[in-house]
């Protein structure tokens, strides 16, 4: 391996070149806090997911999460990706632009049983 097959490599890893998602990387994320029904405390509580279990997978380098549009909600994206200990993680954030500036605010987020088949339902 020479200087450019290293650089290329670095690359790659730092910017994939077919990835999707690259504005998730400049988004900022807002918790919502005090509430049981939606955000921080009802994914803690509820679903035993952390919120850094949340951004791991939102914010991993090299990106390795997918999202799409959640058909009903227009507004809202679901995320699909896997914590740094493997487990699938299912996230739905609203999904919004402030002065340019993309933010996403956890809405939910579990660990589905059915594992990747709960999110290619959705495809």
């Amino acid at each position: 391996m020479d200087d450019k097959d290293l650089e290329r490599l670095f690359q790659q890893f730092l910017k994939p070149p077919e990835f999707p998602l690259d504005e998730v990387v400049l988004a900022e994320v807002r918790w919502i806090r005090g509430n049981p029904e939606v955000g921080s405390d009802h994914i803690r509580l509820k679903h035993g997911v952390t919120e850094e279990e949340v951004e791991d997978v939102l914010f991993s380098v090299p990106p390795q999460v997918e999202a799409k549009r959640h058909p009903a909600y227009p507004n809202s994206t679901l995320f699909w990706g896997r914590t740094p200990s493997g487990r699938p993680l299912f996230i739905v954030c609203d999904d919004r632009s402030e002065e340019g500036k993309r933010i996403l605010t956890p809405i939910t987020a579990f660990f589905p049983e059915q594992g990747e088949e709960y999110w290619r339902q959705y495809e």
